[in-house]
């Protein structure tokens, strides 16, 4: 969630007393009408509202929270020069008009349109660029450690949900994809504390149980999410690893990841491939 920002159109669509902020921040991500929300600390109150906020003036009585989480969207707080603004009415088009864009990196929903970015002008390296307070840019896609762009050789393959595309993994092949906001899937019941990842491959070589530790050659897979709260996109700290519960070893392993009250922001899928033996990783799903 964006903070610290003023003005909010738009309907208050429903009002929580005795909360605090990621009280409020959480009903606001399972609420699909709720794009902003207010948060008054000294009465512990915070307003539902069903259009974005728009910036003027800070004021730390009333603050304005804007919703940026999506799933399988990579957002950070950063700060960079735009290439193309399209006016829009609707915050979920902007998504689309940036994967439509060949010259899209990143994008951001303010004012009622949208703004792309290009990676030559954002750059999340630049600590002059990352962590701005009232910003963020957008990638429309999950991203590998090594690899941001849905174009790249690995997410076109990964993101496609194919099982004809795989990616061939050795000793040279890093995998470790981190999927955002998981628990925000359509296909999910927001209500449920848990959801599955199931992962689909050939010669997968082992579904990893976190508990036994990795057995045999040294290769396979696992699903794990972060421990702690990521304030920008990460794939460092400390995680906790999702149950594994089936899998053949070869062609599929299926994990069960809990969160309970929380909104996960992320899962990871890493594989470790320690030879040339024809280990490849083709799709994944998350499902209830």
């Amino acid at each position: 969630m964006a903070h610290g920002i003023q003005i909010s159109p738009g309907n208050t669509i429903k009002t929580l007393t005795n909360q605090t902020a990621l009280e409020c921040g959480i009903q606001c991500l399972k609420d699909t009408t709720c794009q902003c929300f207010s948060y008054n600390k000294s009465s512990e109150t915070c307003a539902f509202k069903s259009k974005r906020c728009k910036r003027t003036s800070v004021d730390f009585t009333n603050i304005l929270y804007n919703k940026i989480a999506e799933n399988e969207v990579t957002c950070y707080p950063l700060n960079c020069g735009e290439i193309r603004v399209s006016h829009s009415s609707e915050p979920s088009s902007c998504k689309q008009y940036c994967k439509d864009n060949t010259n899209c990196d990143f994008y951001n929903y303010k004012d009622e349109a949208c703004h792309l970015f290009n990676e030559d002008s954002c750059d999340i390296t630049d600590p002059d660029k990352l962590n701005s307070p009232l910003e963020y840019r957008c990638i429309p896609n999950p991203i590998f450690s090594d690899e941001m762009k849905r174009t790249g050789p690995k997410l076109r393959k990964i993101i496609d949900t194919e099982d004809a595309t795989c990616i061939k993994m050795n000793t040279s092949t890093s995998f470790n994809l981190r999927i955002p906001w998981p628990s925000l899937s359509p296909t999910l019941n927001l209500n449920n504390t848990a959801f599955k990842v199931n992962i689909t491959g050939k010669n997968l070589k082992q579904c990893i149980r976190i508990n036994e530790g990795i057995h045999g050659s040294g290769s396979g897979i696992l699903a794990f999410v972060p421990f702690t709260e990521q304030v920008v996109p990460t794939f460092e700290g400390k995680f906790y690893g999702c149950d594994l519960i089936f899998g053949d070893d070869s062609t599929v392993c299926t994990y069960t990841c809990s969160f309970n009250d929380k909104i996960l922001q992320a899962v990871h899928i890493k594989a470790f491939a320690v030879d040339e033996d024809d280990m490849e990783i083709c799709s994944y799903k998350i499902t209830n």
